[in-house]
């Protein structure tokens, strides 16, 4: 199938981690949540409990240490990796719909590009792309990547 080695194991941010556990697509291991943080956060965790994924609250510096980025809103998700797809796969879904993507280096220009291409589509339809280094952004856990 694709290329080993796609990522997406640490999931961070309050929307992706959501998007995450909601797509359903991949087994959380483990969400860790800052202790002492706002309702939302509250309610994530308890939707993590819901699904059986064990919730850990940490201090602030803890959860920074757990994180990649310089800004994980309080949430952190370990994740089984992101399967990746053949492209033949891909082009053989009648519903498919692909964007193609080289040397984008900027998490925030290849989330503009996953949220203006699903606004192409209809949400169930779930064909795209992501990185290595960004599979935070709150579609990628629906997409699928051919690497």
């Amino acid at each position: 199938m694709g290329a080993p080695g796609v990522g997406g194991e640490r999931v961070e941010g309050r929307r992706a981690v959501t998007e995450l556990l909601t797509a359903g697509r991949r087994r959380v291991r483990t969400v860790w949540v800052a202790a002492g943080r706002s309702a939302d956060l509250t309610e994530l965790a308890d939707d993590a409990t819901r699904r059986g994924v064990p919730v850990q609250r940490v201090t602030r510096e803890e959860l920074d240490d757990l994180a990649a980025t310089e800004v994980p809103q309080g949430v952190v998700a370990d994740a089984d990796p992101i399967e990746p797809t053949s492209v033949e796969t891909l082009l053989a879904a009648p519903d498919a719909f692909l964007v193609a993507l080289d040397g984008v280096t900027d998490p925030q220009n290849l989330g503009a590009i996953v949220r203006a291409a699903e606004t192409q589509v209809a949400p169930t339809c779930g064909r795209s792309g992501s990185t290595r280094t960004e599979t935070s952004r709150s579609t990628s856990s629906r997409w699928r990547i051919a690497h």
